[in-house]
């Protein structure tokens, strides 16, 4: 990595997310319906905007390991890295971004086969509010069915 007072540079490389866990499911304002679930990531934060709370990531999703479903207030973007990134619209590899509107329902982690890394993306501040269950990385769920 390096860095000046202009700019932060990543290569590939490197492995600057290795080394920094966040622990999820207990997010500081995060609001649970139902059973809490916690998961191990990595996660290093590149850039977050002081005054509307943009912001970009490096995450690290552990191989098969679920998220429960859940929703953001902001607009939410991931790109894969690496690995293949599991979501209610299916699979995704390297090249891919996937952008979540605000209030969107959605699950995402790793597929079952290698971890996956991403660059997290938020057009505003990051909150989260978890609405429903694990899904499995073999799964196939639609989050909308919690709603009926």
């Amino acid at each position: 990595m390096y860095e000046d007072k202009d700019c932060i540079i990543y290569r590939p490389d490197e492995d600057p997310v290795e080394g920094h866990p966040l622990e999820i499911g207990n997010e500081p304002g995060s609001i649970h319906h139902g059973e809490v679930h916690t998961e191990v990531i990595h996660q290093v934060m590149l850039h977050e905007d002081e005054k509307s709370g943009m912001s970009v990531s490096l995450v690290r999703y552990t191989k098969g390991k679920p998220s429960a479903v859940h929703r953001h207030t902001c607009g939410k973007g991931e790109y894969v890295l690496r690995g293949t990134l599991h979501t209610e619209h299916g699979d995704f590899g390297p090249g891919t971004l996937i952008w979540w509107k605000p209030g969107s329902l959605m699950f995402h982690g790793a597929g079952m086969e290698e971890d996956c890394d991403v660059l997290l993306i938020t057009d505003r501040k990051f909150d989260i509010e978890y609405i429903g269950r694990m899904v499995r990385p073999d799964e196939a769920f639609d989050p909308k069915e919690l709603l009926d």
